[in-house]
């Protein structure tokens, strides 16, 4: 069965017990001042305002709760959709399971009196969401508590303490969340371990700037790398993997686009860059609107190099513009990067072997197009 396979359709019984249109709060990460950090905030931007969109929808307020800013901010995008930025908890938040937080929203769902609330992640946002005690979808955009065990393994004492909170945050949300969404095969077998009724799958979108123009295949010998900078995607591995490709391709240039909250694993990247080709990788920071598409554009192949993903947004959208993607063989993946067909698959950390693949693709203009193609036509 796929993905799709299995996704809940509204009865006809269901539309004659739903007389009025829905009123729908989300609680997730969100652009904040339109700065799109993360596949999720991407996700969700795109899902909110599709939803303003339709005549079954009367109101969607997004509440986001952001530690490091000082005061609320709230922005009405049209008539329908209110994004609601909450200054959150900074301290403590996973020993108290941000009770300030939960109690904020408590409050303001009262005042906004939903029928459905929908959490995103299993992290504080999408728990909120479920503790809440409306009828409750949660989307599930990573996959157990893999990533908190990552970032966490260089922390021998209080490491192990975040990771045992965050697990049974992870737990309670899964389990409570009256409709569980899966964004691959892959977390939905994940989360089979904990529950088998009502989970259905639905990959994420992408937006809809990445489908406006036919792929172009520019002999340009740019990679792109779209994404944070951060522990998870190996961007370590990537630039050292890139100084490989320069004594094959010495016209090759890695184009970084994303933004870098870990400033500590930052300084680790800028360190692993061989001086040799330093000139030759660019930081972009965090790219807003038409920028981040236009620069993939002009990109031969994009690479993702990741440790763990689940089903990554930064792939989808380079498939949209017709990028062959090289990427590790990690989470769900191998759901949307066939190897040989659309792109390559390596093993995690394999640095040889990525170096090799974007040197294959660099010098082979016919492969990259045939397998832009056929990633175009996927996505």
């Amino acid at each position: 069965m796929s993905l799709t396979d299995n996704i809940v359709q509204t009865s006809e019984e269901d539309k004659l017990h739903r007389d009025k249109p829905l009123r729908v709060l989300m609680i997730s990460e969100f652009p904040y001042k339109g700065e799109v950090v993360g596949g999720v905030q991407s996700a969700v931007e795109v899902l909110a305002t599709a939803l303003s969109r339709l005549p079954d929808i009367a109101k969607i307020l997004v509440l986001s709760f952001k530690s490091e800013i000082d005061e609320d901010l709230v922005t009405n995008i049209n008539d329908k959709l209110t994004i609601h930025h909450v200054a959150g908890q900074r301290r403590l938040t996973l020993p108290t399971e941000s009770i300030f937080d939960f109690l904020k929203a408590k409050r303001i769902a009262k005042e906004f009196r939903p029928d459905v609330v929908h959490g995103q992640g299993t992290g504080a946002h999408g728990e909120i969401g479920v503790r809440l005690g409306y009828p409750s979808v949660l989307t599930i955009h990573g996959a157990g508590t893999f990533e908190v065990e990552l970032r966490e393994r260089d922390h021998k004492i209080i490491g192990p303490l975040r990771v045992w909170l965050t697990t049974k945050m992870t737990n309670r949300a899964i389990q409570n969340a009256g409709v569980l969404i899966s964004i691959s095969e892959f977390d939905k077998q994940h989360n089979f371990r904990f529950r088998t009724s009502n989970v259905v799958g639905i990959p994420n979108a992408v937006r809809q700037e990445f489908f406006g123009a036919e792929p172009t295949f520019p002999d340009s010998q740019r990679v792109i790398f779209n994404g944070l900078v951060i522990v998870r995607k190996n961007v370590v591995g990537l630039v050292r993997a890139f100084a490989k490709v320069k004594q094959h391709v010495p016209n090759a240039v890695l184009d970084i686009a994303g933004p870098t909250p870990d400033k500590g694993y930052y300084e680790k990247v800028l360190k692993n860059i061989d001086p040799a080709v330093k000139k030759d990788i660019i930081f972009h920071g965090n790219m807003k609107g038409l920028a981040l598409p236009e620069l993939i554009r002009k990109a031969s192949v994009s690479v993702l190099f990741s440790i763990y993903e689940n089903l990554p947004v930064a792939i989808a959208e380079a498939m949209a513009l017709g990028k062959p993607v090289v990427c590790s063989r990690v989470g769900g993946v191998a759901e949307m990067v066939h190897d040989g067909e659309n792109g390559f698959l390596v093993e995690s950390e394999d640095e040889d072997a990525l170096a090799d693949r974007l040197v294959k693709l660099l010098t082979d203009p016919a492969l990259r197009r045939c397998m832009g193609m056929k990633g175009y036509d996927m996505a």
